[in-house]
């Protein structure tokens, strides 16, 4: 996993520029030039480059990812300040709200859909962030006259987007047809829009002529709609910002009578602030004085009998005249009817998460917060031999009764029926204080470390396959949150005896997992099947064992088909993966152990078996690739006290034919302390 990047630490980002999102500054960085042109076509260029940012987007394209539309629907969750989003396996972002950020990874495919960007991932962002950037986004439609924007208000299927384009070919400039985005600076307001799409009903072909002919598309649900781009298809003048002066509220009704009723401003507001997203007491606290002031600007409730093209007449001739004018006054209506409202949470932000325990995991304390007993109880399960005796080991780092906890876990299932094994790849990308993994675009986990919070969804199809949850779930979650515990996470391996530990390196295939476990049989301690979690005490170097359970490769089997018996399967991606599971385990699997040496297998068909010694020049290179994640500076004190401990101790090579078992036969050898020096090694294709 080190060798490969899996985090994307060295995911470089070289193109630059700065923008105005909805008013704020912002820096997009990536190495990809269609998703700066995208940027270009929704956003308008920052005037003053001095000005420092306050959003700070970064997105990578992986030229080796080779998913292409057409995209599932996209996937939003989150708590806290983390929101993850999910376009599909291989296309994915984070959402920062505390640092005003967002990471992602793409495909080149979706790098290149300028108009995905516009219409789905620029707009989420948006909302996703507009509170931390003190922006408040409005459920309105905008069109614009003279530089003055009418904001239309209402739930969904109250006509918006049907008013909006009948304003828009009244004379009108289109904004927006279902989001806006009001910015407050100096006491002056400013209403945004994105280029994104406009969507109407198919049978909206009947009220505009100007749509026959043109065909609806087929949404992610399943339904049909007609989107279209207003300037290119429709020949309606576009514009991105305008200062909000008129608050109309649409409200359909049966009658004939059109009707225009002034609304009270405590009213208006609260209509408008439901739609808000869960925001800190601050941020909310900004976005209701924003709304105190558009609401002061006068609002109405309008209630339309006619066509929309009668309706926006109307309502032209009030922009045009004054809403106060006579001609607006005699329409004017003094019942206003209280309407209906519920808070919206897209996000899932206010998920509760009543389920929680605090975990012993390798001599510290991790907080887990669920919605899910099973998740609870699964994860105790595996980490219950943490809370045993430290076998003897020394003193623990600090008593677990009434320990602070290290770090918090939120993790929270949702169904999904449709979510079922085979599990698809993972994907991964990180920035500076946080980091995650994504399985398909449903499952995630993301970590950051300096607020020592890690959030994951999952479906409970997942949650409820006992490997997969393990393997691709809490793997990830537990490596990614290792280091700022004082772990080093190194790829590797590991054996043991009477409390000593050996290391066993090597790259994928050499049959690490395999020969450890023949080595178990034999009677050693099976500690580690691909991750080993390395500590510093003092000057001793100490090895926890994982939890997870040990994973093997298929042609394991062809070594041992007794495994058939007691090993489950991971349907991973197109693989068929045997595992055993390691709560349980058939050898013997002490939590803790001194590391006295390292080896490094070397696996080929055609040379007989033998053991060679590395020198410090040998090993220290070998060493150092061996991280499960590449260097990050913040741990690098931490890391490289790891290596010089290692690099302190012996270390050999096993250089052996096609079955492991050779391999393991050299083990128990090593682990008495025999031929880990050079004037100890036996004679080629022997044991002692």
């Amino acid at each position: 996993m080190g060798s490969r990047d899996f985090l994307r630490k060295g995911a470089e980002t070289p193109l630059s520029e700065r923008y105005l999102a909805a008013g704020v500054p912002c820096d997009l960085s990536t190495n990809f030039e269609p998703i700066l042109e995208a940027a270009r076509e929704s956003f308008p260029p920052a005037p003053d480059r001095q000005s420092l940012p306050v959003l700070h987007l970064r997105f990578w394209v992986d030229a080796n990812a080779q998913t292409k539309p057409p995209w599932p629907k996209p996937f939003f969750r989150g708590l806290g300040h983390l929101i993850f989003g999910g376009f599909d396996s291989e296309n994915s972002i984070l959402i920062d709200r505390l640092r005003r950020q967002a990471i992602g990874c793409f495909s080149p495919a979706m790098g290149a859909d300028r108009a995905y960007w516009k219409r789905v991932i620029f707009s989420n962002l948006l909302t996703a962030l507009s509170g931390s950037i003190g922006v408040t986004e409005l459920h309105c439609a905008c069109v614009v006259r003279d530089g003055r924007g009418l904001l239309l208000s209402g739930r969904s299927g109250s006509g918006k987007s049907t008013m909006a384009l009948a304003l828009a070919q009244a004379g009108f400039a289109f904004l927006s047809d279902d989001r806006t985005w009001v910015s407050r600076h100096e006491g002056w307001l400013q209403a945004w829009g994105l280029p994104t799409l406009l969507k109407l009903h198919p049978e909206a072909v009947a009220l505009f002529p100007d749509l026959r002919g043109l065909e609806p598309s087929v949404l992610p649900d399943g339904r049909t709609a007609f989107q279209l781009d207003v300037q290119s298809q429709l020949g309606i003048p576009r514009i991105l910002h305008c200062e909000p002066r008129w608050l109309v509220f649409l409200e359909r009704h049966e009658s004939s009578t059109t009707t225009l009723t002034r609304m009270l401003a405590e009213e208006a507001a609260a209509r408008l602030r439901q739609d808000l997203l869960s925001e800190t007491p601050s941020a909310a606290k900004d976005q209701w004085e924003t709304i105190r002031r558009l609401v002061e600007r006068g609002c109405w409730l309008f209630r339309p009998g006619g066509t929309p093209q009668e309706a926006s007449q109307m309502l032209a001739h009030l922009v045009e005249s004054g809403f106060e004018s006579a001609a607006g006054k005699a329409l004017l209506d003094t019942r206003v009817t209280q309407c209906e409202t519920s808070a919206k949470d897209p996000f899932r932000l206010q998920t509760p998460t009543p389920h929680a325990a605090d975990l012993r995991v390798m001599g510290r304390t991790v907080r887990l917060e669920t919605n899910n007993p099973m998740v609870l109880n699964e994860t105790q399960r595996l980490f219950q031999r943490y809370a045993e005796s430290s076998n003897g080991m020394g003193p623990r780092p600090e008593p677990f009764s009434g320990a602070t906890p290290k770090f918090l876990w939120r993790i929270v299932t949702e169904s999904h029926p449709e979510m079922k094994p085979p599990w698809p790849r993972r994907s991964a990308f990180s920035d500076h204080a946080v980091r995650y993994t994504s399985i398909g675009h449903r499952n995630f986990v993301a970590v950051d470390l300096e607020q020592r919070e890690a959030l994951g969804f999952l479906t409970e199809g997942l949650a409820r396959d006992t490997s997969g949850f393990c393997n691709l779930f809490l793997d990830p979650l537990f490596c990614m949150t290792a280091e700022i515990l004082g772990l080093t996470a190194v790829f590797s391996s590991c054996v043991s005896l009477e409390g000593r530990g050996l290391l066993v390196f090597g790259p994928p295939g050499c049959g690490k997992t395999t020969s450890c476990y023949i080595a178990g049989e034999m009677g050693l301690g099976f500690c580690a099947d691909q991750a080993t979690f390395l500590e510093l005490d003092g000057h001793t170097l100490r090895a926890w064992s994982g939890f997870f359970p040990a994973l093997f490769r298929a042609d394991a089997l062809r070594f041992l088909p007794r495994l058939g018996k007691v090993t489950r399967r991971l349907q991973y991606g197109d693989c068929t993966l045997p595992d055993l599971d390691m709560a349980t385990p058939r050898v013997a699997q002490p939590s803790m152990v001194v590391v006295i040496g390292s080896v490094f297998l070397d696996r080929s068909a055609v040379r007989p078996r033998r053991l060679l010694p590395l020198e410090r020049s040998e090993l220290s290179p070998r060493l150092e690739n061996a991280f499960l994640f590449r260097e990050d500076p913040r741990f690098s004190g931490q890391r490289s006290a790891v290596l010089s401990a290692l690099e302190r101790l012996p270390g050999c090579m096993i250089a052996y034919g096609d079955d492991p078992a050779e391999a393991a036969a050299f083990l128990p050898s090593l682990l008495r302390g025999k031929h880990l020096r050079a004037d100890q090694l036996p004679a080629a294709g022997t044991e002692e």
